[in-house]
C-alpha cells in the first residue's frame, strides 16, 4: 500500500472486531460464508463468541462480496470484478427479516 494510507491501515489493524462487537448494546446480524477470502471461520466464531445473542446468516458458498463463489481461489477472485454476480440466495431475506424484527 502506498505510504499515505499506511498509518490508517495500521490504526485499523489495531482494532479487535470481537471486542468492539461485545461492547455494542444493539441487535446484531453476523453474516458469513465459507468461501470468504478475507474473514475466516475462526474470525467469524470469535464474533459469535463475543455476541452469542446475535443472529446469524451463514451461506457455505458465499464469499466476502456476498455472492456465491466457486471453490477455487481464482474463480472466487474473478467475481470481485463481475458486476453481474448476484447476491447469495437468502441473504436479502435474512437482512430484511432482521431489520423488520429489530424495528418493531
Amino acid at each position: 500500500f502506498r505510504p499515505s494510507v499506511q498509518p490508517y491501515l495500521r490504526s485499523v489493524m489495531a482494532i479487535d472486531p470481537a471486542t468492539e462487537l461485545a461492547a455494542l448494546r444493539l441487535p446484531v446480524l453476523i453474516v458469513s460464508g465459507r468461501r470468504d477470502l478475507q474473514i475466516g471461520a475462526a474470525d467469524t466464531e470469535a464474533l459469535v463468541r463475543a455476541k452469542p445473542e446475535a443472529r446469524r446468516f451463514h451461506a457455505p458458498g458465499m464469499n466476502h462480496i456476498l455472492t456465491n463463489a466457486p471453490p477455487d481461489r481464482e474463480g472466487n477472485l474473478k467475481l470481485y470484478a463481475d458486476p453481474k454476480a448476484g447476491l447469495t440466495p437468502g441473504l436479502v431475506d435474512a437482512v430484511a427479516t432482521f431489520v423488520a424484527d429489530v424495528s418493531r
